[in-house]
């Protein structure tokens, strides 16, 4: 049910992103999306550190993991940045990298409290950025 009110949800947004015409709009939305990815990817972790290897899950998880990171290195690249929209965006590239060395443990060990850590800080830190990108867009 979930995935229906985000579809819905990601649909209502694009409305928006284009009724903007702007760039710094269509940056809201990329931007609003990453805080939605960063906890889908920590909620197939956990559900997988658990020992619910659904392979739904892990395919889940990697898409959630290309789609943030495609789109931090889209955001990143925006000429619209500010140097307080790069300063955040580095600070999430680093809680990103954080994540990232927690997928290369070998032998099925997870380890989920550094990773939920890491996620909400970058939940925290897109909120930011997005509110950042508003202002632009205004």
């Amino acid at each position: 049910m979930s995935d229906k009110v985000l579809k819905k949800s990601h649909q209502f947004v694009l409305l928006l992103q284009e009724r903007s015409g702007t760039n710094a709009g269509k940056l809201v939305n990329i931007s609003g999306r990453q805080r939605m990815l960063s906890q889908r990817i920590g909620k197939f972790y956990v559900l997988r550190s658990w020992g619910l290897d659904n392979p739904e899950y892990k395919a889940g998880q990697d898409k959630a993991v290309v789609e943030f990171t495609d789109a931090l290195h889209l955001l990143q690249n925006a000429p619209e940045n500010t140097s307080e929209i790069d300063d955040a965006l580095a600070k999430v590239e680093k809680d990103w990298n954080t994540f990232k060395i927690s997928k290369q443990l070998k032998g099925g060990n997870y380890i989920p409290s550094l990773v939920v850590r890491s996620l909400d800080k970058i939940l925290g830190q897109m909120n930011y950025i997005t509110a950042l990108y508003a202002n632009i867009a205004k």
